[in-house]
């Protein structure tokens, strides 16, 4: 078969996303303007006035794991994101065991994330008098859920472009917000206490370095693009570095100018629950705290979105990997989008965020468990996809591109051992069980599906470049 007639098979819009449409998938996964209005604070809470410090070491950390990603994406291009890559780089239990991780990840992750846009945007309502409560935070999430849902079907073009006009306006509105800070703080732009390293320890950079590298999360989600990105060999991986330099600069410079900001004030950036708006008012610009806060809330949406397009083309690409049915690659004859993926993704995001309303727990509470929960789905997927680089760079004797990779796998495995060690007191012990008991499960699984399938998880999905292409 062809790549013309591969390409009518499969049913996505070959070329249709540019390099900044690639860029913005990455980047509104990742986040970065809903980072600093939501991260930073914690970051500072752990790290102290030189968070931005932790942010740089946080930076250099995932940049390892970072160009594990580029190896790969450089060489191959797939729809399914990193485990086709991983696995048609290190075989196939690599392939399988980053296929869970990233399940995990993306099938939690995004009913959390449509809770979080409710709470945000119930909160935003609420500065303007209208009434807060659990079941306001599900209607919006209703809302949400189906709005983004349609975005991602309407097409890759629409759903890219949507991302990038949201990130673009949003991480506009901060730098405004940031530039008026270093203008009006009365002691000028330096801040002695953030460069001030005495009683600075490592253990509370480490400490920190782990809740900056979970910030990253997502910034390798260009990769599910291979079919319909524009020269995608060249412009998933230039999407994949542009979204960590520029979130990664973003959050070094917005995090030193918010503390900056805070100091001498009776505010606590640490605890702030609204760092941004809390920021604008002590600039004396309370009416731009509302603009950010709205901005906040639309970066949150267009993270819903990146969600839907990057789940579904996951479960898109299962079928050809030889371990789903064949329904899963159903797409739309009109818009070319995978619509069994996406539809599966709002319907378990519909059950979800009914659940949390019917048994009346707190979306707070829901939003806080499925996060956790995401994210070791996230650091297997990232700790398998490093591994599979560095043994594929170590069979063609790139010695010291393998030690890159095997150096972030490390990074992200501190992280996800912390997270164990010692162990959560109850209610993160549930969760920490529910992964143990997954991944023990899916473990024992590997060696029978990959035993009795023996096409399983063998790149089928992969075009492949060579070294001299």
């Amino acid at each position: 078969m062809n790549r013309s007639e591969a390409d009518s098979e499969i049913g996505l819009r070959r070329g249709a996303v540019t390099f900044f449409g690639s860029l913005a998938q990455s980047v509104g996964l990742l986040g970065p303007s809903a980072g600093v209005g939501l991260v930073v604070a914690g970051v500072v809470g752990v790290a102290g006035p030189t968070a931005w410090l932790t942010w740089i070491v946080g930076m250099v950390a995932i940049t390892f794991v970072g160009y594990a990603v580029l190896i790969l994406a450089r060489r191959f291009l797939t729809t399914g994101g990193l485990f086709p890559l991983a696995g048609k780089a290190a075989g196939r239990f690599a392939g399988y065991l980053t296929a869970f991780g990233a399940l995990l990840w993306l099938v939690v992750a995004a009913p959390a994330v449509v809770i979080q846009t409710g709470i945000y945007m119930t909160s935003f309502l609420a500065l303007f008098g209208l009434p807060s409560s659990n079941w306001t935070v599900i209607i919006v999430s209703l809302i949400t859920l189906f709005v983004t849902g349609w975005l991602a079907y309407r097409g890759i073009e629409i759903a890219t472009r949507v991302m990038l006009a949201i990130e673009g306006v949003t991480i506009g509105l901060i730098v405004i917000l940031l530039i008026v800070t270093l203008i009006v703080h009365p002691g000028g732009i330096i801040d002695p206490a953030e460069f001030h390293f005495s009683g600075v320890h490592l253990s509370t950079i480490i400490s920190g370095v782990v809740l900056v590298t979970f910030a990253f999360g997502g910034f390798e989600s260009a990769t599910i693009l291979g079919q319909e990105a524009s020269n995608g060999r060249r412009n998933i991986p230039m999407a994949v570095l542009g979204s960590l330099l520029v979130s990664g600069i973003f959050f070094v410079i917005s995090t030193y100018v918010m503390v900056l900001g805070f100091s001498g004030t009776h505010y606590d950036l640490a605890s702030s629950p609204n760092a941004l708006g809390q920021l604008a008012i002590i600039d004396g610009m309370r009416w731009y705290s509302y603009l950010i806060t709205g901005a906040l809330v639309g970066a949150v949406v267009a993270v819903n979105i990146a969600l839907y397009n990057a789940g579904s083309r996951l479960l898109f690409t299962l079928p050809r990997e030889g371990v789903a049915m064949n329904w899963l690659s159903r797409t739309s004859s009109r818009w070319q989008t995978p619509t069994s993926g996406i539809l599966i993704f709002l319907v378990i995001n519909l059950v979800v965020v009914l659940l949390v309303g019917i048994l009346g727990t707190s979306p707070v509470n829901a939003f806080d468990n499925l996060g956790t929960l995401s994210g070791y789905g996230a650091a297997v997927m990232y700790i398998v996809a490093a591994v599979a680089a560095a043994i594929f760079l170590a069979r063609k004797w790139s010695l010291i591109g393998a030690v890159a990779c095997f150096i972030g796998a490390v990074v992200i495995g501190y992280g996800l051992y912390t997270g164990f060690v010692p162990f959560p007191s109850y209610p993160t012990s549930v969760l920490a069980w529910i992964f143990i008991v997954l991944a023990l499960l899916v473990i024992v699984g590997g060696f029978f599906i990959l035993g009795r399938h023996r096409s399983a998880f063998q790149g089928l999905s992969v075009s492949e470049f060579g070294q001299d292409e």
